[in-house]
């Protein structure tokens, strides 16, 4: 059976010989995994394509769960500032370990992969700078873990105002969240307070997913 997935490639990992296993965030299908063969070969036609944090149409081959393969692949948008800026890139790169360790296979997750794809549009707008990308994954952290079921009393933050802050933004989408922190002189301090507790957060599901082995 062949199916149309449209889908943000987020991360390649060597598969048999030739080929690559691909972790993908799909529209229709949620996160999924799909195959390439030859991919790693010079010849392959598809390797240029299927780059992490690549918006994509993917033809694919299998059933709709289990490991797909990928007949073709079309390039909708490719993000080259976060594919060549090593701090971009690390950006890019802890929504990936979140997403993956939080998200189950092939279940629907459309206000995700909507999200997912205005960050990584705001990522690539040469016109932001680092310090404004790094407070606009707050934003996205913060719907995402409000989809995820998450909250935020559960965390010991001593500050109230960062409490209050956190549940406005937990509240709000990410569209509204970022005009938000575009906007917000957020000082230092409270923005360090603020990205560690993300990054703590992040942390701590990463260890739990790897307890479960």
């Amino acid at each position: 059976m062949e199916y149309i997935n449209h889908g943000i490639i987020l991360r390649a990992q060597d598969f048999k010989d030739a080929d690559r296993l691909y972790s993908i965030l799909t529209l229709e299908n949620g996160l999924i995994k799909a195959s390439a063969r030859s991919v790693k070969k010079t010849e392959s036609k598809l390797s240029g394509f299927l780059l992490p944090s690549n918006q994509v149409v993917l033809m694919l081959a299998g059933g709709k769960s289990g490991i797909s393969k990928i007949a073709q692949v079309k390039v909708l948008q490719t993000h080259s500032l976060v594919a060549r800026d090593h701090e971009i890139f690390l950006l890019f790169n802890q929504l990936v370990e979140i997403l993956l360790s939080a998200l189950k296979e092939n279940l629907e997750e459309e206000i995700i992969y909507k999200i997912t794809l205005s960050f990584l549009a705001d990522l690539n707008n040469e016109s932001l700078a680092i310090e404004k990308k790094r407070i606009l994954q707050l934003a996205y952290f913060s719907q995402l873990f409000k989809i995820l079921g998450f909250q935020v009393r559960k965390f010991n933050l001593k500050s109230e105002i960062l409490v209050n802050f956190l549940d406005l933004m937990f509240k709000n989408d990410y569209s509204k969240n970022r005009d938000l922190m575009l906007k917000l002189k957020l000082r230092e301090d409270d923005f360090l307070v603020l990205r560690r507790w993300f990054l703590n957060y992040f942390q701590n599901i990463l260890e739990k997913k790897l307890n479960t082995f």
